[in-house]
């Protein structure tokens, strides 16, 4: 999409947001098992 558009990105967001534009880390926990359910009921 960023190549239809002549996007122009501000700087100086981290004045405001914090560091790196105030991006944040999302870590999500899962009961022990659940990736190898989830891979084995999408294949049935």
């Amino acid at each position: 999409m960023n190549t239809m558009y002549d996007f122009k990105y501000l700087t100086g967001g981290d004045k405001f947001f914090g560091p790196n534009f105030g991006a944040a880390t999302v870590t999500t926990q899962v009961r022990k098992g659940f990736l190898q359910d989830a891979r084995t009921s999408r294949s049935s």
